[in-house]
């Protein structure tokens, strides 16, 4: 299991990122509950974060996103869980897969942060970040170029998204 020796946050104001290193090479994928929003505001939205190494991906983006787990229809969760576990093709052009989509209406047009995630010799590797507008095929990379890639160990890859499979199911 990695470790984590540098993260950055990325955002479209400062594209220049420092690399994100793992002393072992291979990153643990997480989760956990977050609020967008304030805590002490009724409409925040509660969903599922991903994390790798233990950081929130909202920390490494720094963009006005959410993950599309806990929250939403059902349907939609299990599919967003389909993709990253590459049972069906990534929903976006290229065969990307959305990691963060919009807060509000959860849909991949207003903008996605989407990576391509992709099975090697055991391992799972997510890379070739950026934000990506299906309505023109287009991928804005500025401020991702120095994000990953992320290499996880496939079996404990699939136990993570298993997890958060569940919880969708169950509520908790």
């Amino acid at each position: 299991m990695g470790k984590r020796k540098a993260l950055s946050r990325v955002n479209a104001k400062a594209p220049v990122r420092p690399r994100v290193e793992h002393a072992a090479g291979v990153s643990t994928l997480g989760s956990l509950w977050a609020l967008h929003g304030p805590a002490d505001d009724p409409n925040s939205l509660r969903y599922l974060e991903l994390s790798i190494d233990g950081a929130p991906l909202k920390e490494l983006f720094a963009r006005d996103c959410v993950t599309p787990f806990g929250w939403g229809t059902i349907p939609s969760q299990m599919a967003a869980l389909d993709a990253l576990l590459m049972l069906v093709p990534g929903e976006l052009p290229g065969g990307r897969v959305s990691l963060h989509v919009c807060h509000v209406c959860g849909d991949a047009g207003c903008g996605a942060v989407a990576a391509l995630v992709e099975q090697r010799s055991g391992l799972v590797v997510w890379r070739d970040f950026g934000v990506d507008d299906p309505n023109f095929g287009q991928v804005d990379r500025r401020g991702f170029e120095d994000l990953g890639p992320f290499y996880f160990e496939a079996n404990a890859y699939r136990r993570a998204l298993e997890e958060v499979r569940r919880v969708v199911r169950t509520g908790r």
